[in-house]
């Protein structure tokens, strides 16, 4: 659940987790 708020156009997936 990490793909809502670092995630804006380019890390659309979750390399932070």
């Amino acid at each position: 659940r990490g793909i809502k708020r670092s995630t804006s156009a380019g890390a659309v997936r979750k390399p932070w987790r």
